[in-house]
């Protein structure tokens, strides 16, 4: 499991943490595509943003000495 979250950066003098602007949980498997793909993001309830999306290429392989994928 891969869990991606998206902030803004505040860069204001006092500005405590940075705001988040959405997150994305992927389940990457080893046959799973090598190309990055667009993911919706879950987006916080204060956000502007209601359709927010990120593009990804998360790509997991197997270990040499592994005979079975399962």
């Amino acid at each position: 499991m891969v869990k991606v979250k998206l902030f803004t950066e505040s860069t204001g003098v006092l500005a405590l943490e940075d705001k988040e602007l959405g997150r994305v949980i992927l389940n990457p498997t080893t046959n799973g595509p090598k190309q990055a793909e667009l993911h919706k993001m879950v987006v916080s309830k204060n956000s502007q943003d209601a359709q927010l999306k990120i593009k990804l290429a998360v790509r997991m392989d197997k270990p040499p000495n592994m005979k079975h994928s399962g």
